[in-house]
């Protein structure tokens, strides 16, 4: 399953997450393309996790 969101200047932010077990698979960050914008001239940005998982609290580190 994808979430996307876009931002002001155009870009689109997307988690990629295993619905059965919630885990983030991927991030991927595409910069806008608005002339005069930051993203104007930044490159994509694609990360794949190999292991993590969802906490409660800011610093802990998943169990599983």
């Amino acid at each position: 399953m994808a979430i996307s969101t876009g931002t002001s200047d155009g870009a689109i932010v997307r988690l990629v997450v295993d619905p059965a077990t919630a885990r983030l698979l991927d991030f991927e960050q595409q910069p806008g393309d608005r002339p005069g914008t930051p993203g104007a001239h930044a490159a994509n940005l694609y990360v794949a996790f190999e292991h993590q998982g969802w906490v409660n609290t800011i610093g802990a580190v998943p169990t599983s």
